[in-house]
């Protein structure tokens, strides 16, 4: 039904960290690469919905480098920094899987139904332990967390007040025994007290993927790296958003955001979020007026 398949607790492809947790569930109904499910080279990268423009930059582009190195991104295909993970998995023509708070048949958040269409068509899969019919409540983000965390053998929390669902994320996986990541932001920003708390508490900070990936492999991660640097130098992990803006910027002055939005015919909002993530790469550099010029 609805394109879907159910895999069962004793199926191959079953998800092999999962069935470690204390509760796992008897089965999921994935559309989508079932088969991709058996790795265990998963990585939850999770946050707010409320999602600032940091939080939202930092997780597309640690979600797009930790998928350039191989790993599956885990998420909740829920809005704020689920969708950046998704997003930067599928800028880097990665796998990446979204688990549904209710039954696959149910598109929540409606806006995210060509995501979620995208990632089922390019090698990544939607999983829910939830039946058809089944609507998200209250009750349904925990558990759906639970599968979150249980899968992946690390979980990132990008951003997230103190009492937000990727809190109860990063406890289930320190209860399971899974490397549990936070990112740090700015003091008087609420969004990030979460992680900082969660970092006071034992959390690895990080930064960047290496940051993960240097953990989880127990060594340091410039041959991981390597073809993702190699993307980096071509271009080839940009999406096509971030590729007009740099080719605005290639006539050599400095533009205001405004003014490439202008040139590139975009939202302003989209060229922001875009830019800072070009900034973050080293790509483009942040005037002291404002405006942004190429890095040669």
């Amino acid at each position: 039904a609805y394109g879907a398949r159910f895999v069962a607790f004793s199926d191959e492809t079953f998800p092999p960290l999962l069935k470690e947790i204390p509760d796992p569930p008897l089965g999921l109904y994935v559309r989508g690469n079932a088969d991709a499910l058996a790795s265990a080279e998963t990585v939850a990268v999770v946050g707010t919905r409320k999602a600032s423009l940091y939080g939202t930059a930092n997780a597309r582009k640690i979600a797009r480098d930790l998928a350039a190195s191989g790993k599956i991104v885990v998420s909740g295909g829920a809005r704020g920094i689920d969708t950046a993970a998704h997003e930067g998995a599928l800028d880097a023509a990665g796998t990446t899987f979204a688990v549904f708070g209710c039954g696959l048949d149910v598109v929540y958040p409606p806006e995210n139904a060509e995501l979620f269409k995208k990632i089922a068509a390019n090698g990544g899969a939607l999983l829910s332990e939830f039946p058809f019919g089944k609507k998200a409540d209250r009750r349904t983000f925990p558990q759906r967390n639970r599968l979150i965390a249980g899968m992946a053998a690390g979980v990132l929390v990008a951003e997230s007040d103190e009492a937000g669902g990727s809190i109860i994320t990063a406890n289930f996986a320190t209860d399971c025994g899974r490397a549990v990541f936070a990112l740090p932001g700015r003091v008087e920003q609420p969004g990030s007290r979460g992680c900082h708390r969660l970092i006071r508490e034992g959390a690895t900070l990080a930064t960047c993927a290496a940051d993960i990936l240097e953990d989880l492999s127990g060594k340091p991660v410039q041959q991981m790296l390597a073809l993702k640097n190699a993307c980096a130098e071509t271009g080839e992990n940009l999406s096509a958003e971030a590729r007009k803006i740099l080719a605005a910027l290639r006539g050599g002055e400095a533009l205001s955001p405004d003014a490439v939005a202008e040139r590139t015919d975009m939202p302003f909002p989209l060229v922001s979020a875009n830019l800072l993530l070009l900034e973050l790469d080293g790509r483009v550099a942040r005037k002291a007026d404002g405006a942004y010029e190429i890095v040669l």
